[in-house]
């Protein structure tokens, strides 16, 4: 098992915060959050790891790590990061988001996961966080519905009606050999297709969303697990979320959230 982290994005919803370093590298808790997930990573024998950089990619530090650079991060999106680092969809693989950290439990319930070939993280407790983090939780959620045996049907539609919240994307995937396979077939496919008009949920092929990317594969009939988690993730997608986020570690109110 290896792990690639995909942090290529500028962040500008952290304003200022990003004027100098990338997002994956502000500080919380005393350390970059990229930090936070490679030392997590390596407790639980996940030594292996590369990181797709991409704005101030000159300033994330990862010692030990296989660097990826998307240097059209700026026109591009989640997707083209991760096939920026298509050599490393060969094998058992944890793909995730430079933007979140999370406890041990969580990462044990994501790695313990057996159900598929493509598992995706998703929060099942997710409102007690989203009502913390927004004025109104539901304006920001997206859709998420999925069966009894919890394969994922439909992911990522912005405004659901609630009955089509079943839980929230984490941003965190356990993908084995053969969902590497897929997921290259896939992204192939959608590149031998692609042509000026293209679009999928209004975004060409550079800009999709790796939410997008999920449902195309469902659409074809792959099967998409989710792997259940209750909270134990922090997103920071703004400035107000690094702050937040520090006020509840001040005030002891982190471990309902996340016990880093």
């Amino acid at each position: 098992m290896k792990a690639l982290i995909l942090a290529a994005g500028k962040g500008s919803r952290c304003g200022s915060l990003t004027e100098e370093l990338p997002k994956c590298m502000l500080p919380f808790a005393g350390k970059p959050l990229l930090q936070h997930q490679l030392e997590l990573l390596n407790r639980f024998g996940i030594e292996r790891a590369a990181v797709v950089k991409g704005y101030r990619g000159d300033r994330v530090i990862a010692p030990g790590t296989k660097a990826y650079w998307n240097s059209e991060f700026a026109t591009t999106n989640m997707v083209s990061s991760l096939f920026t680092a298509e050599a490393e969809l060969a094998e058992d693989i944890i793909i995730t988001y430079g933007d979140v950290i999370y406890d041990a439990a969580f990462l044990r319930s994501v790695l313990d996961f057996t159900g598929g070939d493509i598992g995706v993280a998703i929060d099942m407790q997710w409102r007690t966080y989203y009502d913390a983090r927004f004025s109104d939780a539901l304006s920001d959620a997206e859709s998420l519905r999925m069966t009894p045996d919890r394969r994922i049907i439909d992911i990522g539609r912005r405004s659901p009606l609630p009955e089509d919240i079943h839980g929230q994307y984490v941003g965190v995937l356990k993908v084995t050999r053969q969902g590497c396979e897929q997921l290259r077939k896939c992204y192939h496919q959608l590149c031998a297709r692609c042509s000026d008009t293209f679009a999928f949920r209004g975004r060409d092929l550079r800009n999709l969303y790796m939410t997008d990317l999920i449902q195309i594969l469902i659409d074809s009939s792959v099967p998409v697990h989710a792997i259940a988690v209750n909270h134990g993730w922090l997103e920071f997608d703004s400035a107000e979320d690094f702050k937040r986020a520090e006020d509840w570690r001040r005030s002891g109110q982190l471990g309902e959230f996340c016990r880093i």
